[in-house]
């Protein structure tokens, strides 16, 4: 196929795309491009609820970490530190701040 014929064809192709005009489907399946248009968006916003949906997820996996992290720290300021010299080195903590998650 020519560039010329291509050409001719994809100007065709997009002059039937226009709103108003039906795109060149089975009977009973036709659709405007109004119509792709909406469906394309919809397809969109589906995606970026899909993302959105994961990025919750890993926010409510963040929280619960931190939730756990509090209830650690608070659990360990009600231990007597008498119980905490008995603890093995790797229950102690490592001295460092508490501040960072």
């Amino acid at each position: 196929m020519t560039e010329d014929v291509a050409t001719q064809m994809a100007k065709e192709n997009a002059a039937r795309m226009t709103p108003g005009n039906l795109v060149e489907m089975p009977e009973g399946m036709q659709m405007n491009a109004h119509e792709i248009q909406n469906q394309e968006q919809i397809n969109r916003l589906r995606s970026q609820i899909g993302d959105t949906e994961r990025e919750l997820k890993h926010a409510q996996s963040q929280v619960a970490k931190a939730d756990e992290y509090e209830k650690t720290l608070a659990d360990m300021h009600q231990t007597p530190s008498s119980e905490l010299k008995n603890l093995p080195p790797d229950q102690k903590g490592s001295g460092k701040s508490c501040n960072s998650l």
